[in-house]
């Protein structure tokens, strides 16, 4: 757990906390309003059945054995709220043999076989680094709520939906179980190349700029040859198959003739004679640089954190037709909205909520550390 302030959002003027100033928590956490509930505590467990039949969908994100432990079963929620949801996400599901170990994403992705797949040519696998299974069960578990929701509407009964992220991102390795069976052959990293099409790869330009070339027909490769000359005109690298088989030839010539190109005007030459190619876009420059199409549609908006002030974060990458443009919020500071829940919720009063706060069952941090003070 982080002990301090990031020292790229610690500003002096305001009253921060490590744990409101997580970029990664405050990055996926938009839009949502956020309860603190003791569970050790029998007030805590008492306040959450309370809060069980004001709501359609119960969501965890526990290991498999802790729900349980505080006494949840689909059979008591569904008592408390008929036809209620019970959907939990957890490294490797709540039954098997890795049922009570802790997991993230940094572990599923070797546990799932992903890691094998992922990498350059030549390595023996790698994580992405971007942990992949996180979102990718998050999108998942959401359709299969969707899923169980809909089987409610039909029957009127409870669901239990219980999501593996092993099992989650097991799924992202269906070609390559499907290309082992129907080979044999066993599907190793490629880093940025292609099954079949050569070239398929990123080449440096000037200016530490890159930029990507794919081939996938013969017009393609006449359109790229014209542009690159000489050196690609041997008859020999008309046949996909001849440029396959000799593919880093292929890119070391690709390489030498991009070296020393602008990558904006080589980007425009090659699209303008059917190349599939496209510059890089270094990360920074597609958050920072206002005028891209990623904030002019809205997708990348301004979003202001009471603590940890405004950044550049991404918003859903659809738009209806029908509806406004989501607008995001802030992700919620710890407990910040824990007095406004109860009340609305359960109609718990402000001297009521006081109680609970001093007695360390919910709250936000700036409250218990000022009820840490009343006391001493």
């Amino acid at each position: 757990m982080r002990t301090e302030v990031p020292e790229g959002v610690r500003d002096a003027k305001k009253n921060q906390h490590p744990l409101n100033t997580s970029a990664l928590y405050n990055s996926v956490n938009l839009n949502k309003r956020e309860l603190t509930l003791n569970m050790k505590e029998p007030r805590g467990i008492e306040l959450f059945w309370q809060l069980v039949p004001g709501f359609d969908i119960l969501l965890d994100n526990f290991r498999a054995t802790v729900m349980p432990g505080w006494g949840v079963t689909l059979q008591k929620l569904n008592e408390l709220r008929p036809g209620i949801v019970w959907a939990s996400i957890s490294g490797y599901g709540s039954e098997g043999p890795f049922r009570d170990f802790p997991a993230n994403g940094a572990t599923t992705e070797p546990m799932s076989g992903f890691s094998s797949l992922h990498g350059y040519e030549g390595d023996e696998g790698m994580n992405t680094a971007g942990l992949y299974p996180d979102p990718t069960s998050g999108y998942v578990l959401a359709a299969a709520i969707l899923a169980a929701l809909h089987h409610r509407d039909q029957t009127g009964l409870p669901q239990r939906v219980d999501l593996s992220m092993m099992e989650a991102v097991a799924v992202l390795c269906g070609d390559a179980l499907v290309e082992f069976g129907l080979s044999e052959k066993l599907p190793t990293p490629m880093g940025n190349r292609h099954p079949t099409h050569a070239p398929h790869g990123y080449f440096k330009c000037l200016d530490d700029e890159w930029i990507a070339i794919a081939v996938e027909t013969s017009e393609q490769w006449l359109g790229l040859v014209s542009i690159v000359g000489d050196n690609l005109s041997a008859s020999r690298w008309m046949s996909a198959v001849n440029r396959k088989a000799d593919e880093s030839e292929l890119d070391e010539l690709l390489s030498v003739y991009c070296a020393n190109k602008d990558v904006k005007e080589l980007e425009r030459n090659l699209n303008d004679r059917g190349v599939i190619a496209a510059r890089v876009v270094p990360l920074l420059e597609l958050y920072s640089h206002t005028n891209n199409p990623l904030h002019r549609s809205g997708f990348i908006q301004t979003v202001e954190h009471a603590e940890a002030g405004a950044s550049y974060l991404p918003g859903s990458p659809w738009h209806f037709s029908e509806s406004a443009d989501l607008r995001l919020k802030a992700a919620p500071r710890v407990g910040e909205h824990s007095a406004e829940i109860l009340a609305q919720e359960l109609g718990i009063k402000p001297d009521q909520y006081e109680e609970l706060v001093s007695a360390g069952i919910t709250g936000t941090i700036e409250e218990h550390i000022a009820s840490k003070a009343t006391k001493s």
